[in-house]
């Protein structure tokens, strides 16, 4: 992924690829269908990374798409590109180590329903996790949508593509393929750990016991990631939905959709 300014200086970020790279054409092909889907369907929701063009040049093998730039670490939306660093969850872990619950599950509130918005689009994204969500204008978005297909039911047979860690047994593909992978980013964030990690808590939970909402947000967590599939939240809306009822409850609820 290149940084790029256009004519009129305003900075995008563009991904090129190349057939070269794969060691067939499918996965090429898969990968075009995927984004001249997503393209549209970016345009029309805040939390989905925006796909601004996409070109291709079957005379040399390559398409492009070009994106929305993420934030600036330290100066959100001042481009230096001498000292450009993409600002995405993975990048304020490293960071702050962990995020307060209440930001978490603000977080998850946001990308809940964007990824409701592109499962009712037919869409699946495949590869959630922290690095692969920016904040643009300080909003976090789903990006990294190399792997985004058609939405397939949970019962289909696909093939294991995706982050280790947040990848479901039954593999990735499903709405609730995408619920579990989803779910395994406010567990990561309230507790900085990995997310071959889950279950396991933290070691200073003693410390953290009377924080509101802790709890609750990891028996959210704990159902959008059972590994038996039946017992997981059916969709992102029922996830949303979870994490709304706990933001309500929490000091100064009420803040989030």
């Amino acid at each position: 992924v290149w940084l790029a300014r256009n004519a009129v200086g305003i900075f995008h970020a563009v991904k090129i690829v190349f057939q070269s790279e794969f060691s067939s054409t499918g996965p090429y092909e898969r990968e075009f269908r995927g984004i001249r889907k997503f393209m549209p369907v970016s345009l029309e929701h805040p939390g989905l990374v925006r796909v601004l063009h996409v070109g291709r040049n079957d005379a040399d093998a390559y398409f492009f798409y070009i994106m929305e730039l993420a934030d600036d670490q330290q100066n959100g939306q001042g481009f230096d590109p001498e000292k450009y660093l993409a600002k995405s969850i993975e990048s304020e872990l490293k960071k702050r180590r962990c995020l307060p619950v209440a930001e978490c599950v603000q977080l998850g509130l946001q990308l809940a329903e964007a990824l409701d918005f592109l499962h009712a689009s037919k869409l699946v994204h495949r590869d959630i996790k922290p690095a692969n969500i920016i904040f643009v204008k300080g909003h976090p978005k789903l990006a990294d949508i190399g792997l985004v297909s058609d939405l397939r039911g949970p019962e289909v047979p696909s093939t294991f593509l995706g982050p280790p860690g947040y990848i479901p047994p039954e593999g990735p593909g499903s709405a609730v393929a995408d619920v579990f992978s989803l779910g395994k980013v406010p567990y990561v964030a309230w507790t900085g750990k990995y997310a071959s990690d889950f279950p396991e808590l933290p070691g200073d939970l003693d410390e953290k016991a009377d924080v509101p909402g802790l709890f609750q947000l990891n028996e959210i967590v704990i159902k959008a990631c059972e590994s038996d599939q039946r017992r997981r939240y059916r969709s992102a809306a029922e996830l949303h939905a979870a994490l709304l009822r706990l933001q309500q409850r929490l000091p100064g609820g009420n803040l989030g959709k």
